[in-house]
């Protein structure tokens, strides 16, 4: 994987995207997508021209990780394929929801959230820890909201079903039925990935799925 460190440059030297702009001449696009899009394709003069700018060497305008990271989907399970040195390995992240009832029960926090969302690796954990923690800063936070996306627009909550603790009996109904029933248009979320825990605002989109805020 490579990308650029633009958007860490920039904050090093606590440069606004106008400063950058209004130095270099670049676009305000061009400076915007390379931000906000770290593996997104730079051209050479681009680059020529930030790293005169930022008086740095091409090396340092980019971070590279021998991991090649990518998600997919199948039987309701989140699937990410991890690619070093020409070999794949493929782990499985199984998705469970609770509500707030069963989920205040399994929380250490004191705080309660409508949806307590698991994404867990099985018996996989350390090894996607392992190639987690290898990665650069950058590749860990594009990786996390790579999932949280990914999760986005794989599930249908219509489809998925919510674990609900009521008269000491777990039946399941469908995330969709669940929050709809709080009647509310906000919902607040805890999401449990195997290298963090998360806190989200979620709403439900048209094509109801999980937006996450």
């Amino acid at each position: 994987m490579l990308a650029n460190r633009l958007s860490v440059l920039m904050a090093e030297r606590q440069l606004s995207i106008k400063q950058v702009v209004q130095d270099t001449g670049l676009s305000r696009n061009t400076i915007s997508n390379i931000t906000n899009n770290p593996e997104s394709n730079v051209s050479t003069e681009t680059i020529d021209k930030l790293c005169i700018y930022f008086e740095i060497d091409p090396s340092d305008f980019f971070v590279y990780s021998p991991y090649s990271i990518t998600l997919g989907f199948k039987n309701k399970l989140m699937l990410m394929s991890v690619m070093y040195h020409k070999k794949e390995q493929l782990y499985d992240l199984s998705p469970y929801i609770l509500n707030n009832d069963y989920g205040y029960e399994t929380d250490a926090r004191l705080k309660t959230f409508d949806l307590y969302i698991f994404l867990e690796a099985d018996t996989e954990t350390s090894k996607v820890l392992e190639v987690y923690n290898s990665l650069p800063v950058i590749f860990k936070t594009q990786l996390t909201n790579r999932i949280l996306k990914h999760f986005e627009n794989s599930y249908d909550t219509t489809n998925l079903k919510i674990r609900i603790n009521e008269y000491k009996k777990y039946d399941k109904i469908s995330i969709y039925d669940y929050l709809t029933s709080l009647k509310k248009d906000v919902f607040t979320a805890s999401i449990k990935l195997p290298w963090a825990d998360l806190e989200k605002t979620v709403t439900l989109t048209q094509n109801n799925h999980l937006k996450f805020i």
